[in-house]
């Protein structure tokens, strides 16, 4: 049927002629999309569709034709890939597709058609790396030219396919994805863990300076002001006078216990609260204070106390 002047698409009913052997459509003007159930010629050895105006995908269903051998599709406007269940048409011996509008790949599935003698996907949309085995190492450019964006063998006189930075940039990919971002991100979490625990602790520090009372509200005197409140460390300010005997031992320990007890009190009003002695302390020093005072005086068994306000 071949060669007439055949017109619109092919009937559904003759993919009902399940024991069709041969069927040559070529140079027709037959168009429309391929038979879906094109798989039901399950016994068909050659097809020929070139020359007509085909157009729409490769049926899934041609991968069924087991016993095809001879298969073309030229000079039509075919779409889409180049299935790759083609490489299960163990039988195949002549495979055209040139002069149509296929796009993508050539599957490497192809490379498993040993017998593959005849092989043309001329003048297509192709791209990538020409597959280099099985019955391939015997094409030419031949079978490849018209498609730009083909790569392969120097041989074949297409451009040599830029395979390594390909693998650099993937490999580059899946370490920034399977390393960098995990440490990257196990980074970020500690840093904010470390930066929520200080401002905790620094809050905490701050509300425990609140509770305590301001430094502003605790009057410090200065020496200056001591020494003149109590006209020159006076004797008459004691509340003991009895304290100070006439001998020069006991003034002198009298005036030793009242600069210890001014230096306490000094001790006391330090601008810094963390500074200043607590009870603890300031009752240890007086006790000591006391003691020496009664030592240097000769008046251990008496309670004499030295005391200021």
């Amino acid at each position: 049927m071949d060669s007439n002047m055949f017109s619109s698409s092919i009937p559904l009913t003759l993919t009902g002629l399940t024991d069709l052997l041969i069927l040559n459509l070529s140079s027709n003007s037959l168009s429309g999309p391929l038979p879906i159930d094109i798989g039901k010629w399950k016994v068909l050895t050659s097809m020929d569709l070139s020359n007509n105006q085909f157009s729409g995908d490769i049926p899934n269903g041609v991968a069924d034709l087991k016993d095809l051998v001879h298969f073309s599709l030229s000079n039509n406007r075919i779409t889409g890939f180049i299935p790759g269940s083609f490489g299960e048409l163990w039988s195949l011996e002549f495979l055209d597709l040139s002069r149509n509008n296929l796009f993508g790949e050539i599957p490497k599935s192809l490379e498993n058609l040993r017998y593959l003698k005849l092989f043309n996907v001329s003048f297509n949309r192709l791209y990538g790396e020409i597959p280099k085995g099985g019955s391939f190492v015997n094409y030419s450019i031949e079978s490849f030219k018209g498609n730009e964006a083909l790569c392969g063998a120097p041989q074949l006189h297409v451009p040599a396919c830029k395979t390594k930075p390909l693998k650099n940039s993937k490999a580059k990919a899946k370490l920034i994805i399977y390393v960098a971002l995990p440490i990257a991100s196990t980074i970020l979490v500690m840093a904010l863990i470390i930066i929520t625990l200080r401002r905790r602790k620094r809050k905490e520090k701050l509300t425990t300076r609140g509770d305590l009372l301001p430094s502003e509200t605790w009057r410090r005197i200065s020496y200056h002001e001591l020494h003149q409140a109590t006209n020159g460390f006076s004797e008459s300010n004691l509340l003991d006078t009895s304290l100070l005997s006439t001998t020069g031992r006991e003034r002198s320990a009298a005036n030793n216990c009242a600069l210890s007890i001014l230096q306490v009190g000094l001790e006391c009003s330090v601008e810094l609260p963390d500074e200043r002695l607590d009870m603890k302390e300031i009752v240890t020093k007086l006790k000591k204070i006391k003691a020496k005072l009664m030592k240097d005086t000769g008046r251990l068994r008496q309670r004499g106390r030295c005391q200021f306000y």
